[in-house]
């Protein structure tokens, strides 16, 4: 079941990820202080394992400062194209109106996700 809700009138979310597309990504990672931003392709076969784990991730972090999200990257070409996508899927951390972001290569289970975010952000906060 796809469960999808609307927050800020501006983010659709989709079991607790952020979609996000052409329309609103900078306004997303303007007010965003920290976005880990899937890149995927319906397809694959990979990004259909990951979504239940990128899912429980998003849900973890839902009060924190940190948003899960995610480009469908076949639909969003320029976008993809933009942040150097040339697989699927890949995964990218943005901090707060920086559009130059860090690659996620850890694991592919929510508590590696999670963990690594919480970490990162902690670093860049600490580094203000």
């Amino acid at each position: 079941m796809l469960l999808a809700l609307s927050f800020a009138q501006d983010w659709t979310l989709e079991e607790g990820v952020v979609v996000l597309g052409e329309d609103n990504f900078d306004k997303a990672i303007e007010e965003f202080d920290f976005a880990m931003v899937e890149f995927y392709a319906p397809w694959c076969g990979h990004c259909k394992r990951l979504a239940p784990e990128y899912a429980k991730a998003a849900q973890e972090l839902a009060d924190t400062n940190i948003k899960v999200a995610k480009v469908d990257a076949t639909v969003h070409k320029k976008l993809a194209s933009k942040f150097g996508v040339r697989g699927y899927p890949t995964l990218k951390y943005f901090t707060k109106g920086n559009q130059s972001p860090k690659d996620y290569k850890g694991g592919r289970k929510a508590a590696d996700i999670v963990s690594w975010l919480k970490e990162q952000s902690s670093s860049s906060t600490s580094d203000l």
